[in-house]
């Protein structure tokens, strides 16, 4: 685990210079970077993309829905304990948090079941208290995850506390900084704020570059396997938990407001995960679409660790 990635910022314009403090936490929030390592899964209960999942005995399975009607892969595991610190805001300590979906296209529909999370705020490592027979699922049988290994893919982690941002929808997480301002004045520093962010923001380096050290030490740079191919469309995958967005490729999902606090009613961010690249000699859930999937949820489920209400974005 690296050390956070620090990156100055400007200096804000006279109008914002009381915001400043609430700005400059805001733009520069932590939030832990991850890709997958060039190697399997070890141990049932670590960080990891695809493959079987962390699955105590006693626990309801979660490669089925309720009605046996839906079958479910595991798109991703987070061991919470393995997150570097500094950690994202309101993200819990511990746990392991998983998401689960039934497949590619459920995804592009936006289909009312298209995932599902389960998260376990204690996590065992005794072999006798985790299922381990899963033979009676193939994980071939769901789209996309047709050539995951069964152990899935072992990850690593970046801390990061400066990152591109987009602010998004009226101002997204920052609105509230302005509500008690009159309307005309109230637009003009939102507009003031949304063209320093984006100055700000295209001083900042991209997130890949602050992978390939380590990437390239795993992965071949000559044309083999694991090459970063910027002209396929591919490259580094930006998987993000916590912190801020640097884009919204199609305008920010998070449309239902929450006139109290002056912000989204889903106003964390609380897992980006990039669907493209070539990073690995294994395949993982869908790498190779030029796609993000976006989980949002409200700060005080997040640090109530309640993961029941997540709004979902496919983004394209």
């Amino acid at each position: 685990m690296s050390q956070p990635f620090l990156h100055p910022m400007p200096e804000l314009p006279a109008a914002l210079q009381p915001y400043a403090e609430a700005i400059a936490a805001y733009l520069q929030q932590p939030a832990a970077w991850f890709v997958p390592l060039n190697q399997l899964a070890e141990l049932p209960g670590q960080s990891k993309i695809g493959g079987w999942p962390y699955l105590p005995i006693d626990a309801a399975n979660p490669l089925l829905d309720e009605d046996g009607e839906h079958r479910y892969n595991l798109l991703l595991q987070v061991n919470l304990a393995e997150v570097p610190a500094p950690r994202p805001e309101f993200v819990p300590a511990t746990g392991l948090l998983q998401v689960f979906t039934p497949g590619f296209d459920d995804l592009i529909d936006g289909a009312e079941h298209a995932f599902r999370f389960r998260y376990y705020p204690a996590v065992t490592a005794d072999p006798a208290g985790l299922v381990s027979d899963f033979s009676a699922f193939d994980l071939g049988s769901l789209d996309s995850y047709a050539d995951v290994p069964t152990q899935g893919l072992a990850l690593t982690w970046q801390a990061r506390t400066a990152n591109g941002v987009e602010l998004g929808h009226n101002g997204a997480d920052l609105a509230y900084l302005f509500r008690d301002q009159p309307a005309a004045e109230r637009a003009d520093l939102l507009k003031q704020l949304q063209d320093y962010v984006k100055a700000y923001s295209k001083t900042v380096p991209a997130a890949d570059a602050a992978w390939e050290p380590q990437l390239l030490a795993q992965y071949a740079p000559d044309g083999q396997p694991g090459e970063f191919s910027s002209s396929r469309g591919f490259g580094i995958p930006d998987h993000q938990l916590g912190g801020v967005l640097p884009q919204f490729w199609q305008g920010d999902p998070r449309l239902e407001w929450n006139d109290t606090h002056g912000r989204p009613q889903h106003d964390r961010l609380l897992l980006a995960y990039d669907a493209r690249g070539n990073c690995t000699t294994w395949a993982v859930p869908f790498f190779g679409e030029d796609a993000k999937l976006l989980f949002f949820i409200n700060r005080d489920d997040l640090e109530n660790a309640d993961f029941s209400t997540v709004l979902f974005e496919y983004m394209a």
